[in-house]
Formats: C-alpha cells, structure tokens, sequence
C-alpha cells in the first residue's frame, strides 16, 4: 500500500509531502486524483470522515464510496453500539467483500483501530429476496437465526423479526421501516415496506438483500466456539449471565466485548484491501494513535478493577506498534503536479455584507465574472433557489443542477455540505457562507450508503 498525507502547512515528513491545501477542496482533490482506483482513507474522526464521505458523494455520485464509522460507544463499553453505527460498519464490511467494483472506503483513526469478524464471515453471508423468487420459509428464517435477528411477537425495532403465518415480518437494521414478505408455498408473493407503529403497509419494493445484524452468528459452531474460548480464558462459571445467554443464543449488550469469542481469528480493515492500495490521510496517524491505545487500557483496566469478565486489548484492537507497522513501510513520495498551488483558500464576502455603502451581490457577481467554472454551494434546496433568485434580479442567471457531475454551464448552483470555499484551476467554488456568513443553525444532512449490492448477479 501507498499511504498519502496531505496538511494544512507545507512541510516535509520523513518521505511525505505535505501541501497546503483548504479542508473545502479535499473531497474535489480526492475525486480529480484517486476515484479511479481503490483507495482507504483514513480521517482524524467520525466527523470529518461523515463529512467527507457525503460530499465525495455528492460531486461523484458513486455508489462505490463507502463510510465505516467507529463504534458510538467508548471502548469496552457494556452497552453495545448503535444499531445505525452497526449497520454502516456491516455494509461497509459486507460490501467490501462481495462487491466486484471499485473499493472506496471513508474511515476514521479510531476506527481503524477495532477488530473485525474475518472476511470469511461476509462472504456470502446474505440473502437475496426477490418478487417471484423460489424460496423456502425456512430457509429465511433459518438465515435470520443465525445472523443474529431477534424473533417477537411484533415487530417493532430494528433488527426483530415475527412470523404469521405465510407472512414473516422483518426489521432489517440498514431501513427506516420493516419489509413484510408474503409466500405463496416456497414462492415470494409481495414485499411490502409497512409502518412498525400503525402495522399498514405504506409501499412495495421488488427485492431486497439481507445481512447480518452483527459480526457473529448464533449458529451451533458459533455458539460452540464462544463456550470453549470463554472456558480457556475464565474457567467454568455457568452461572454467568453472559455465558448462559449465549449458550441459549440470546443477545447481551456489549457482546461486541467478546468478538474474538466466535471466531478463530479476527483480522482489521487493512486486511479488506489489497496491498498495492492506497491509503490516504489529511493527518499524521501516529500523532494520535498512542492517545487511543492510552483510552483502550484505560478502560480495559477499569472493567478489570471492577472484577467484570474482560477479554485482553490484543484480541479485539490492534497495537499502536501495530498500527505504525501497516503503515511504516508504506510511505510513498508522491507528486501532486503543484497540488500546493492548484487549491487556494476562496473569497468571502462577508466584509461586503456589513458594509452598507457597498452591494454584496453585487460584488459576488463581479467576482463570478472575474473567474472561470463558477460553482455557487448552498445548504438547501430552499436557499439555493432564494439565492438563485436574488442573482436573477441582480441580472445574473445562474442555472442550478440536482447532481455535481451533470453541471456542464457555469456559473451555476447546487446543493454541496462544504462550509468554505476554494479556487482552483478547473474550479472555483463560493458557498453559502462564503457570501451571507455562518448560520446559527445548518441544515441536516443524512444520507443513505446507497445501493448495497449494485449487481448481485455478479457475485
């Protein structure tokens, strides 16, 4: 693997070169320089790593970019992730090994440091429903079993599944709403997306592919597994809840603690990814991993101290020594033909703004003029069309595009979640906040991995 970083200050860094470069621009430089290959990027933290993930989205539509977050939890926490984090980690995961594309991976320090199920785990392991589709009952619900769903009599959370009948109800943990499957013998009639509060049904789909709910199975060699290792490291204590629930195939919080428990060996994310890969980062890693082994045996030693069964750091995280020796190796020079120039740090009009004597659109349009492939990035759909109309009345058109890539008349507008601006060489970028100033408040912006499986036929 290459490992790229690039930094706000130019400097040197053993064979590193660090280049100036505007945090607006990194998604668009990302884009112009690595899109077409597999790349691994690793963020200081789930922010920036979210935040990157979107926008690189949004300028490329590519349902290859992927997001894996770090766990939402501290580590070693007795309450177990999120079912939302969780369900970005195991499409990412899942997608990485049945996916035939491109591997485009958003990442975070932190959360490059946990272990993984191995890829073995992912292979394969998922289901493809479709309208029409011969299919056994039990074979779904077998599939559901094992891969950690949880039978109720109604379902009502993610992650839960009922069964009536013909019909089984199941709450995958990537959607909003349940899927209600109806058979017709061992033949899938309807796919219904329903309301788990009113139990109605409020749309059709005509197929879906499940994954797991977690990194582990409860099938009998899992749970076997689980038994065998919990005994080599903590003896015979049948009376412990954690090793009774398993044993029953019941979920407990925080059994992500015992991960390494249902597997012969777990392997990390750089394991997904081939060796001549890419890995790219805005920061030096080893500044920061040392303080996150620190938390690790930090709170490895406080479960400890309260006599609560705890599996060792080694066997569910990787080593800060770990961690610099996947990426000693694989510092590269790498020339970004003036990447430190291209990128320059954008205008903003704010002081205009405050200035009565002086007419903010006015100056923007001069600016506009002034420059090539103008791009305006608003927040909102609603203020991209009030801006869009103040500049109609200021006798500017500006023409607005739904999706980055299919701009091709400039000046135009679009919805981008960049806060600054920055100009380059094939673009220069005003946004929102370049031209009326920080918002209190900003809009949401929650989005969708996309499409999990783009072609489940070549798998």
């Amino acid at each position: 693997m290459d490992i790229i970083h690039l930094k706000s200050k130019f400097m040197v860094y053993k064979k590193v070169k660090y280049y100036t470069l505007p945090k607006s621009a990194y998604p668009f430089l990302i884009k112009d320089k690595f899109i077409e290959n597999d790349f691994l990027f690793i963020a200081k933290d789930d922010n920036e790593a979210y935040s990157l993930f979107l926008n690189l989205k949004d300028i490329t539509n590519d349902d290859n970019v992927l997001y894996y977050p770090s766990s939402d939890t501290i580590f070693y926490d007795a309450i177990s992730q999120s079912k939302a984090i969780l369900s970005e980690r195991i499409k990412a995961l899942s997608s990485l090994v049945c996916d035939k594309g491109k591997k485009i991976l958003i990442t975070s320090i932190k959360a490059i440091y946990k272990k993984t199920a191995p890829k073995s785990f992912f292979k394969g392991n998922y289901l493809n429903i479709s309208i029409g589709k011969d299919i056994e009952r039990d074979e779904l619900i077998e599939f559901l079993i094992k891969n950690g769903f949880t039978k109720t009599d109604q379902v009502t959370d993610k992650g839960e599944f009922a069964i009536r009948g013909d019909i089984v109800d199941i709450f995958p943990i990537d959607l909003d709403n349940p899927l209600r499957i109806d058979f017709f013998d061992d033949e899938v009639e309807n796919i219904r997306i329903f309301d788990s509060i009113t139990q109605t049904s409020v749309g059709k789909i005509g197929s879906y592919v499940f994954l797991p709910v977690s990194e582990f199975s409860f099938d009998d060699e899992a749970v076997s597994k689980f038994r065998t290792k919990y005994r080599e490291h903590f003896g015979v204590n049948r009376d412990d809840p954690l090793y009774e629930s398993i044993s029953n195939k019941r979920y407990v919080q925080g059994i992500e603690n015992y991960l390494s428990f249902f597997h012969d060996e777990l392997c990390s994310i750089f394991d997904f990814f081939d060796k001549d890969t890419k890995i790219i980062s805005f920061h030096d890693i080893n500044e920061y991993s040392d303080d996150i082994e620190a938390d690790i045996i930090e709170n490895y030693t406080s479960r400890k101290d309260e006599n609560k069964i705890t599996v060792e750091p080694f066997e569910l995280y990787l080593t800060s020594k770990e961690i610099k020796e996947k990426i000693s190796d694989i510092f590269t020079d790498f020339d970004f033909e003036g990447s430190k120039t291209d990128y320059k740090i954008g205008e903003s009009f704010v002081e205009s703004k405050a200035n009565q004597n002086k007419d903010l659109f006015i100056n923007v349009i001069n600016y506009i003029n002034e420059n090539k492939n103008v791009v305006i990035s608003a927040f909102s759909k609603g203020s991209l069309n009030r801006l869009q109309n103040i500049f109609k009345e200021k006798g500017l058109e500006i023409n607005a595009f739904n999706e980055f890539l299919k701009i091709d008349k400039y000046p135009a507008i679009t919805v981008l979640g960049i806060d600054k601006g920055f100009k380059s060489k094939k673009l220069t970028l005003i946004t929102e906040e370049d031209i009326l100033g920080d918002k209190l408040q900003k809009p949401s912006r929650i989005k969708k991995q996309g499409k999990f499986i783009k072609d489940i036929s070549s798998l």
